[in-house]
């Protein structure tokens, strides 16, 4: 029977699942029954340690903290498993008997971090602030030498509409300067950009079975080969951030804003070494602490709140971020480092790269379009993906493989562009009003970005390939003879490649306005109520209720990638009572 104990707190020890499995005979397959085993069991311990201290003199404040923690994560599993029982008993020892019957394996794992945390704050008069705070930890994910890494942070504010000469403008109710600078560190857990994929054996070489084998001694031994060479050097990733702003509060609430600027430049971070060796070394190279990337922006918030004479109030809150990387250092192959088109050093992170296209082949761009395998007329650039016929995506022929911005009469991966902006956005911004009047209250939350793109993928890009099937929307709006200006290109049991290429055809504005969410709700007067009841709401409130995106009429989530298969968000519309007794 199956055994868990979940909800257990740090430093203690967890059993589970551990599940026996009978699998009795069954019907058309073996004669015999199996039995297979398996346990898991996980330790982890946590110790920490905090000192607080606090303290007033005079207008002076003082505050300090201290934070030691460490922390020991242990973990194995066991399974077993044998076929071939001559009886239906649930015990390993009655299967059998022949090496072959059984299975056993298992995997073990441990993990250390520890740190150690300061923070030391100072205020005067309610005027001015200062703070300085860092962390010194170390992680197992990094090499003997490498594992530690220290962080500080520093910041200060002066608050002016606590100064005398500010006490005359009635109309500002408060006013504060804020200036930050501080470092923050994370572990080497980024791949291909922004996927990020925890690996914390890369300052190791990585071995594993591959399918070669050899006679040795007289037997047959299976081969192992090397699938990375580690790098010990690899260390923290490390993100220095800066911020300047100010906040404020005028006409007793009427307006409030906040407005910030900052530059974040992580460093550090890993990247493939691409170029740096021969294939013909045979072994892949651990990714190295080479990656600079910038970014920068502004944030501004802006909230107003308003009580009017004859019940009605209103709140307000907006939201708007702006905010560009850039990639400053990386490693990168001659194909795109020497490709103005294709550079990625220099360019936003997660730029998206493509061929530009230019419509669809037509009747006059053959020979003779009848043939099972047409032919390009003389002076139409020929593409590099195999044969095409009317309908397909035509792209445009931009430059040849020496970069000189001049047709070559074939369109290859040298015709590559930025396309689009990244995926994710450069632009992110919310409004949030509430209102009330009398019993009646209403909350909105709308939420909304801009200056991005995303790639249809999947059905958009190729329909019915692998024997899959096709999006009724893509199939009706598919080129054909009598609708040469088709939203897709041509439809075939077998999608040429050429129309999978990377290109403007299938990018799109992912910029959206969305109604997040609405709630409607009155409550009742307690005059209305029985005694035992002390207060009675009634709501209805609903999910995802609209999007707005520049191509309404393509059904792809803009907050999802561009691929037919994601699942769309739901639109909830729930009714509720609140009831206090």
């Amino acid at each position: 029977m199956p055994y868990t104990n979940p909800g257990l707190p740090d430093g203690v020890t967890q059993y589970g699942p551990g599940v026996d499995y009978l699998f009795p005979v069954a019907l058309g397959g073996d004669p015999k029954p199996s039995l297979r085993l398996t346990t898991n069991e996980n330790n982890m311990a946590t110790y920490q340690g905090i000192l607080n201290y606090a303290g007033t003199f005079g207008k002076s404040e003082i505050s300090g903290l201290l934070v030691a923690e460490y922390r020991d994560v242990k973990w194995q599993s066991f399974y077993a498993e044998r076929v071939n029982f001559d009886l239906s008993l649930d015990e390993l020892d009655f299967g059998g008997t022949s090496p072959a019957d059984s299975r056993v394996s298992g995997v073990s794992g441990a993990q250390k971090q520890m740190g150690y945390v300061y923070r030391l704050t100072y205020g005067y008069a309610g005027k001015y602030f200062a703070e300085a705070a860092g962390r010194y930890d170390g992680s197992y994910v990094f090499g003997p030498g490498n594992r530690f890494g220290f962080f500080p942070a520093f910041s200060a504010g002066w608050r002016i509409s606590e100064e005398s000469f500010m006490k005359q403008i009635s109309w500002i109710n408060n006013l504060k300067l804020r200036v930050s600078y501080g470092q923050s560190g994370n572990y080497p857990n980024i791949r291909n950009g922004l996927d990020r994929i925890p690996d914390q054996y890369q300052n190791l070489d990585q071995f594993g079975v591959d399918g070669s084998s050899a006679v040795l001694g007289g037997g047959i031994t299976q081969g192992i080969a090397e699938n990375l060479q580690g790098n010990p050097n690899i260390t923290w990733e490390r993100a220095k951030k800066s911020d300047i702003g100010f906040e404020g509060t005028f006409w007793n609430g009427l307006l409030g804003l906040e407005a910030d600027y900052f530059y974040e430049r992580r460093s550090n971070f890993l990247v493939d070494q691409i170029g740096v060796l021969p294939g013909e070394y045979g072994v892949p190279l651990g990714q190295v602490n080479g990656g600079i990337l910038s970014n920068q922006g502004v944030e501004f918030t802006i909230s107003s709140f308003k009580q009017f004479s004859n019940d009605l109030r209103l709140d307000v809150r907006g939201t708007f971020t702006y905010a560009k990387s850039k990639v400053i250092q990386k490693f990168e192959n001659a194909s795109t480092l020497n490709n103005p088109n294709r550079r990625e050093t220099g360019r936003p992170l997660g730029q998206q790269f493509g061929l530009q296209s230019i419509g669809y082949y037509t009747t006059d761009d053959f020979v003779d379009p009848s043939e099972q395998f047409p032919k390009l007329k003389p002076g139409v650039p020929v593409p590099n993906w195999g044969d095409v016929r009317p309908g397909d995506i035509k792209y445009a022929d931009l430059q040849s493989a020496s970069f000189d911005g001049k047709p070559d009469g074939k369109v290859d991966v040298n015709d590559y562009i930025p396309i689009g902006n990244a995926q994710m956005p450069q632009i992110i911004y919310g409004l949030a009003p509430h209102l009330t009047y009398k019993n009646f209250d209403l909350d909105l939350l709308f939420q909304g970005t801009a200056r991005s793109h995303l790639a249809l993928d999947n059905y958009y890009v190729f329909p019915f390939v692998g024997s899959g099937s096709a999006s009724e929307f893509v199939y009706l709006n598919r080129w054909t003879p009598s609708n040469p200006n088709a939203k897709y290109p041509r439809i075939s049991g077998t999608p040429p490649s050429n129309n999978r290429q990377p290109s403007t055809h299938f990018i799109r504005n992912a910029s959206y306005i969305r109604l997040r969410s609405a709630e409607l709700g009155y409550t009742f007067s307690n005059k209305l109520l029985p005694s035992a009841v002390r207060s009675l709401r009634v709501y209805a409130s609903g999910q995802n209720l609209f999007t707005w995106t520049p191509w309404m009429d393509e059904p792809v989530d803009p907050e999802n990638s561009g691929s037919a298969q994601n699942y769309y968000q739901q639109r909830v519309i729930s009714f509720g009572i609140n009831a206090t007794f």
